[in-house]
């Protein structure tokens, strides 16, 4: 049997041999708080996590996005080490004065962006994290908007909002939230803001464990002419075992 020479061929097996490499199910980005300095996070205090062929937001570019809050810092759960685990540390933030909705999406937030480089897309799965209030009194809430460029438009996506959803979780007995991403499929970055929300003045919102989880596909996808060729090649190698 003679072997099939067709560049065209090739690369389409080569880009669907990498599609099945990278396929791979993954936390692409998160963050972890490594202090209750109650500073501006940094890079000093925030740990962050990479996929390879990943870029994100590190704990510097976290401090220096919020727009329009009174607070963003960090804290830790009131009960330190009580139940004999490592204590868990939290961003936190707020608005003075108080809103409990989102009604102009250029302020009142902090922001984060994660992208794929070299010639990869980031196959969105979920937004994850645990949410606690950071206090006992009054109501407060949150909401996440989105955006995938380049139009800096940004969509809602999960909102628990005052008084109608109040967050009740504590520091120390945090709530799991998670937000599906899945509708967006392959993306170059996305950019997300998260929106303090309050019924009162002075009551933060905290965030930790955040990841980004989904998978890391190639750009470079067979079009109509390779997908047929691969069809071509694996009827000619058909014959060619025949003779």
């Amino acid at each position: 049997m003679k072997p099939i020479k067709n560049s065209s061929l090739s690369l389409a097996v080569g880009a669907l041999l990498l599609s099945a490499t990278f396929s791979q199910a993954t936390q692409l980005w998160g963050i972890k708080i490594d202090s209750k300095s109650k500073l501006t996070p940094n890079d000093a205090n925030i740990t962050t996590t990479l996929a390879t062929n990943v870029t994100g937001s590190d704990g510097s570019d976290i401090g220096g996005s919020m727009v329009g809050l009174d607070k963003l810092d960090m804290n830790a759960e009131g009960d330190t080490d009580a139940d004999g685990t490592t204590e868990t540390f939290y961003i936190r933030s707020r608005t003075d004065p108080a809103v409990s909705t989102v009604s102009d999406t250029n302020t009142g937030y902090w922001a984060f962006t994660i992208s794929a480089t070299n010639n990869f897309l980031l196959d969105l799965g979920s937004l994850t994290w645990d949410s606690a209030r950071g206090g006992s009194s009054g109501e407060r809430g949150f909401a996440v908007y989105a955006d995938v460029g380049p139009g800096n438009t940004f969509v809602q996506l999960l909102r628990k909002t005052t008084p109608t959803e109040t967050l009740t979780e504590s520091r120390d007995n945090p709530e799991s939230q998670s937000i599906d991403l899945t509708s967006y499929g392959d993306v170059d970055s996305i950019t997300f803001r998260y929106y303090p929300l309050a019924g009162e003045i002075e009551k933060t919102i905290e965030v930790t464990n955040l990841q980004l989880n989904g998978e890391l596909v190639p750009a470079v996808i067979p079009g109509p002419t390779s997908a047929a060729l691969l069809g071509l090649g694996g009827i000619t190698l058909f014959l060619n075992s025949s003779d």
